[in-house]
């Protein structure tokens, strides 16, 4: 039967400081923590646990909306659905590299300075990504192209802003 050990948790001094985190004291990994141990302290309670859970779940379900509307044959051919499909992919890709960083840090001094260099960088694109869907609203509302979004997702032109009172409504003040 195979056996695993759950690796053992340190205090802050018992860790090189670059591994230290502002305000925990203890439930860090051993700095030279194997794949297998890293992997292994994900089930654990240590210093980097809920990060890596609340960044591995969203990886999910935004990889299986992505699927979900993928799977449209429609999908591909309709234009309005390509800044979407810009924003979901860094919406996909930011939080399993965010899951990966917290997870494989802990391996040695330099891999902790590569895993968050590429959590930054999927930040960064994930950033973009939500620009690209901003604008796309920003040119509908210039060029008054119909919506195929319900207009009570979309902000209006009033002071008000949202309104949303039934399946049929409309933004408050919009100008035609």
């Amino acid at each position: 039967m195979l056996s695993l050990k759950l690796p053992q948790l340190l205090r802050v001094h018992q860790v090189p400081r670059v591994f230290w985190e502002d305000g925990i004291m203890s439930g860090y990994r051993r700095p030279t923590s194997s794949a297998l141990d890293c992997v292994l302290s994900s089930f654990q309670m240590t210093n980097e646990t809920v990060n890596i859970w609340t960044h591995f779940l969203p990886t999910w379900y935004f990889l299986w909306r992505l699927l979900a509307l993928a799977g449209d044959p429609g999908f591909w051919a309709e234009p309005y659905h390509w800044p979407l499909l810009v924003f979901l992919l860094p919406a996909c890709l930011y939080p399993f590299t965010s899951c990966c960083a917290h997870t494989f840090s802990s391996m040695s001094p330099r891999a902790r300075h590569i895993c968050y260099f590429l959590d930054y960088g999927a930040l960064s694109l994930y950033s973009l990504g939500s620009l690209s869907w901003k604008a796309l609203g920003l040119v509908r509302s210039s060029v008054r192209v119909p919506s195929p979004t319900p207009s009570c997702l979309t902000t209006s032109h009033s002071s008000t802003g949202w309104d949303c009172a039934g399946t049929g409504a409309t933004a408050v003040g919009r100008r035609h």
